[in-house]
């Protein structure tokens, strides 16, 4: 598990706050893209900001918002700092 500032394929101008998982053979597995930023200081963009956009291409359900990968060792999600903060979240 990792986690980078990166560009979305879709965004190439914008930068999002993503954590990743990387299996053994190096695939990355499961991506996910923070949703609350630690303002005023992170300056990331948020699905929140494009959120028409991203149901339109993922749809409006758990495994678009909240990812989890199936690996040899069980599920796999990931909340990022501050998201660990809300129940909502880990509750997805």
């Amino acid at each position: 598990m990792a986690q980078a500032k990166a560009r979305h394929e879709d965004w190439p101008d914008r930068f999002f706050n993503i954590g990743f998982v990387i299996d053994p053979d190096g695939a990355v597995i499961l991506k996910h893209y923070k949703i609350s930023a630690l303002l005023p200081c992170e300056r990331s963009c948020r699905r929140n900001d494009l959120f028409d956009w991203w149901v339109a291409k993922y749809g409006r359900n758990l495994q678009a918002f909240w990812p989890v990968a199936d690996t040899a060792i069980g599920r796999l999600g990931i909340m990022m700092a501050m998201e660990g903060n809300y129940p909502e979240n880990g509750r997805g």
